[in-house]
């Protein structure tokens, strides 16, 4: 494939699914505002007005329809696609039960691990890791609860991260494209595609996401996103992108969710409950704005995805 039809279909990949998922949000709103979908404000809230929720399964609904065209017209990978295709969609209609109904955190984690699971025993796995310089990390037999515990802590990272306007959102839309980015070095095309139109379904939904939002992608959204860039990362490893590496892009949002995961544990408390201990929610709640805060996280990832994106292209891993 020459250069300028990758350009022009990468192009038209992020285009389409912007458009995608900036309309159907603007659809879903007013229906789940009339249905009563909404966030209302509480002590532990970030945000001050009651805000829709639950708006994020427009972009699950807006970036499947993308996949799905790339498993047809990629079909020797038909079953990896579709292990790709349903936990994105599945995790996404789990969460929005959630944001509807409110479910139980048992059922919902129990949800989650079944689908995880199901995507990794499908294929949607990696036998080895790599870090250019260093040596292969060969996984063996752990590759398939490796890579599923991989797939459920990138999705609860994510609920957790989404706390205030454009954060989650926005730091999906720099992951993206520094995956985007590294699978054009090592001609990965299809993962190419597919990170396109995450980068594009993130960016059509982000001005209505961003401080003062008009609506919150809920666990709809924050579920899709976590395991949707998990399941990429997973297929770019195979196709020769340095997980590790790249995975550096988020090494800061991250750490915000484990530090205080970890926190939270020793102290005893009960991590599925909501609270206002991440770095990102204090800083609100010392006087940083939530577009301050968001920008300076998204500007820190933009950072250091370029970064490894100018080590991958230095180190010459390409054939």
């Amino acid at each position: 494939m020459t250069a300028s039809r990758v350009v022009i279909l990468l192009l038209a990949a992020v285009l389409a699914a912007t458009l995608g998922s900036h309309s159907l949000t603007r659809w879903l709103l007013p229906r789940l505002q009339a249905r009563g979908v909404v966030d209302i404000p509480n002590e532990r809230s970030s945000h001050g007005a009651a805000t829709v929720r639950g708006a994020g399964l427009a972009m699950a609904v807006a970036w499947s329809v993308c996949c799905l065209v790339v498993i047809l017209l990629q079909p020797r990978q038909l079953t990896v696609g579709l292990a790709v295709l349903g936990l994105g969609i599945g995790l996404s209609l789990v969460g929005f039960w959630d944001d509807l109904s409110t479910l139980n955190p048992g059922v919902r984690f129990v949800a989650q691990i079944l689908l995880c699971l199901t995507a990794v025993v499908l294929g949607l796995r990696t036998e080895s890791l790599t870090f250019p310089g260093l040596p292969v990390l060969n996984l063996g037999i752990l590759a398939i609860p490796l890579c599923a515990l991989g797939l459920l802590t990138m999705v609860n990272f994510f609920n957790f991260m989404d706390g205030i306007d454009g954060l989650a959102v926005g730091h999906t839309l720099v992951a993206a494209i520094v995956l985007l980015a590294a699978a054009v070095l090592v001609h990965a095309f299809t993962i190419a595609v597919l990170a396109a139109s995450l980068a594009g379904v993130a960016a059509g939904f982000l001005p209505l996401n961003w401080s003062p939002a008009r609506c919150f992608m809920g666990d709809a959204g924050s579920y899709f996103c976590g395991g949707t860039l998990g399941s990429l990362l997973i297929l770019g490893q195979r196709s020769g992108i340095p997980l590790l590496l790249i995975g550096l892009a988020s090494a800061a949002f991250f750490a915000d969710a484990g530090i205080t995961l970890v926190v939270r544990l020793a102290k005893g408390k009960r991590i599925w409950q909501a609270h206002h201990s991440h770095l990102y929610q204090r800083m609100v709640s010392a006087g940083w704005s939530h577009g301050q805060v968001a920008g300076l996280y998204i500007g820190v990832a933009a950072a250091t995805g370029t970064a490894a994106i100018l080590y991958l292209a230095r180190a010459n891993v390409v054939p």
